[in-house]
């Protein structure tokens, strides 16, 4: 007599959330432990382990944002007005979790330090408080496309 464990085996995510949760969303596969007959037919279940379901991944979209960050990325042209390929990925940096309100911003300062501190300071406190910082600045939200007042070039929807 001989024994044999038999194993199934799955796919495993290729790419993205699939292959990042892979372990998470596989579940475990079951199996089963018999003797066999001298010829290779089953003759008696010894052990047995049920298959378990893997567990679910939330995913969420915020249609305001989706619409908003699809209106902005149909604006990257090239200088004959060819649309560029483009992705945007919009996270709020203290979380992780997707942004709820300002999803893209451009500042102009005199120094570049000043420039990407205030760009990132946008995404948490708000164009208000850039009043303080003497810059000027553009940014996306769910309400489209906005400006302060001294930006000093033009804004296209």
């Amino acid at each position: 007599e001989s024994m044999q464990k038999l194993r199934q085996t799955g796919k495993t995510g290729a790419a993205g959330v699939e292959l990042s949760y892979d372990s998470v969303l596989k579940g475990l596969s079951g199996w089963e432990l018999w003797t066999k007959t001298s010829s290779g037919y089953n003759q008696t279940r010894l052990k047995a382990s049920e298959p378990e379901q893997g567990s679910h991944v939330m995913l969420s979209l915020d249609y305001r944002i989706q619409l908003a960050t699809e209106r902005a990325l149909a604006q990257i042209k090239d200088s004959k007005g060819e649309l560029l390929p483009a992705a945007a990925v919009m996270l709020d940096a203290r979380t992780g979790a997707p942004t709820r309100d300002v999803v893209a911003t451009w500042v102009v300062a005199d120094s570049a330090a000043v420039a990407d501190g205030a760009a990132t300071a946008l995404f948490f406190v708000g164009p208000d408080r850039l009043v303080d910082l003497g810059v000027a600045a553009v940014w996306i939200d769910a309400a489209g496309l906005h400006s302060t007042p001294d930006f000093p070039g033009e804004v296209f929807a």
